[in-house]
């Protein structure tokens, strides 16, 4: 009974990442409340997602701190202008409605929108996983989404299904969040090993070697 809830037991561990998740959401959602500071949080999740719940590796706070104050410029910037074209695309899509009805031009802001959502998904977890120059990072974003597009069409799914499973039930804002960029990153991190060294992999493997083993 005692080697059941040791704190190295299977129970334990699932609590712990119960409770890891929880408390990541909550600061996703603390930090976004700003809505202009939602870029840097979502780049924060993704980072801890990644390195803290699917790894193993530090704390909770002490990652998504980082994460958020040293990708805050970046995260930022991009996070604007995403509001921006979305803003611009989601008026064309009413126009074409509601003003001047014309089917072609509403798809061709739909398919705009989906490719926007797209870049998105990958763009701030590209921020948290590598340094570069903002204007590289979003070319490398909407490069390798094309090139890699069954994965970047997997991604809009699980978004897809996220935001209504939060739609059905709106208290799953509380872990959904860090679950899709869990299982997001599965999809992200196969892709970014294609473009790193075998002495980054070997270096990143090293790194992410669970710590209860």
């Amino acid at each position: 009974m005692g080697k059941l809830f040791s704190y190295d037991s299977g129970i334990i561990r699932t609590l712990n990442k119960i409770v890891d998740c929880v408390f990541l959401n909550f600061l996703w959602i603390l930090f976004s409340i700003p809505i202009v500071t939602a870029g840097a949080a979502t780049t924060a999740l993704y980072y801890t997602a990644n390195k803290v719940i699917r790894h193993d590796r530090s704390h909770v706070w002490r990652e998504f701190w980082h994460a958020f104050k040293t990708n805050f410029k970046q995260s930022t910037i991009v996070w604007l202008l995403m509001m921006v074209a979305y803003w611009l695309l989601i008026s064309n899509c009413l126009f074409f409605v509601k003003m001047v009805p014309n089917k072609a031009m509403l798809i061709f802001n739909i398919i705009s929108i989906c490719l926007v959502v797209i870049w998105m998904l990958q763009v701030f977890p590209h921020i948290a996983r590598f340094e570069n120059k903002l204007k590289a990072i979003m070319k490398n974003c909407a490069l390798m989404g094309i090139r890699h597009i069954l994965r970047s069409l997997l991604l809009l799914l699980l978004f897809a299904v996220a935001i209504v499973l939060l739609f059905m039930w709106p208290i799953l804002i509380f872990v959904l969040p860090t679950l899709y960029m869990v299982i997001a990153s599965f999809v992200l991190e196969s892709m970014y090993e294609k473009y790193m060294s075998e002495e980054d992999l070997e270096s990143e493997e090293e790194r992410n070697r669970v710590f209860y083993n």
